[in-house]
């Protein structure tokens, strides 16, 4: 899977999944919002540490962006991943 830095909004984030983020386009552009099925493919993605933590919650921070009305679903999932990024900090 492909990460690279992106710029939006004057705000860069450093390690956003490519996959994730031009699927997260595709579906804005016709539903306004993220699928259910785009944030468990994401959330298995990370607790299978394909992705690292950190990439995810850059992903949907990016994301959240593109997004106009976010749903719950993606905030409770950006609050798991910093909890779980900050509990990986703290056992290192």
């Amino acid at each position: 899977m492909r990460i690279s830095p992106i710029s939006q909004n004057n705000q860069s984030f450093k390690a956003v999944n490519q996959k994730y983020y031009k699927r997260a386009l595709e579906e804005v552009s016709c539903l306004e919002n993220v699928t259910n099925d785009w944030l468990c493919s994401l959330r298995y993605d990370i607790y299978a540490k394909n992705i690292p933590v950190k990439d995810g919650i850059d992903t949907l921070l990016a994301v959240k962006n593109i997004i106009y009305r976010c749903n719950e679903g993606l905030y409770n999932d950006l609050n798991i991943y910093e909890n779980l990024f900050k509990r990986e900090q703290s056992k290192q």
